[in-house]
């Protein structure tokens, strides 16, 4: 693989073709997914570098490896009812537990917040982060596989990126 030293000028498309075996060797137990997330950021800044003019070439060729799971990609892990029971229960004590400032409380009871519409979402981070009442939608009515009636919503969020600050 390439070493410190390595300048993205000398690079072509074909110097980490062999990413993954050598990921797979420094590394046991690394998920395919893993390697395939870390050559698409790797490819994401080449193309950016690209852009800027910093290099000649737009990406790297890499082989994209076999996902091994049996879970449904386009889906994310959520809470079963009972553990989301279970985390609005601790949650609550969180925020109700004695002897604390009314701005500990205040500070609390936001995180409390955070968390749970996190976990009621599946938000991300930053979705969350630039979240705003103008962004809720109406809510709607929708039915699961099973027939059982759902009221949600469809947020309104514009993500806005911070540029990326390159030294040249």
């Amino acid at each position: 693989m390439l070493g410190a030293s390595t300048r993205v000028t000398n690079l072509d498309r074909r110097s980490l073709q062999d990413y993954a075996f050598a990921r797979c060797s420094e590394k046991t137990g690394i998920k395919n997914a893993t390697i395939n997330n870390e050559q698409a950021t790797i490819n994401a800044c080449l193309r950016y570098s690209y852009d800027e003019g910093l290099t000649n070439i737009q990406q790297l060729k890499f082989d994209v490896l076999p996902v091994e799971d049996q879970l449904d990609r386009r889906q994310r892990a959520t809470f079963t009812p009972e553990q989301f029971a279970k985390l609005k229960d601790v949650m609550q004590r969180y925020v109700l537990e004695q002897n604390i400032s009314h701005e500990v409380r205040l500070l609390r009871q936001m995180v409390r917040h955070y968390i749970l519409v996190s976990a009621e979402t599946m938000m991300r981070f930053g979705e969350l982060r630039q979240i705003q009442w103008r962004s809720v939608g109406e809510p709607f009515v929708k039915e699961d596989s099973r027939g059982n009636a759902h009221k949600l919503i469809k947020p309104r969020i514009q993500i806005i990126s911070a540029p990326l600050m390159v030294k040249r």
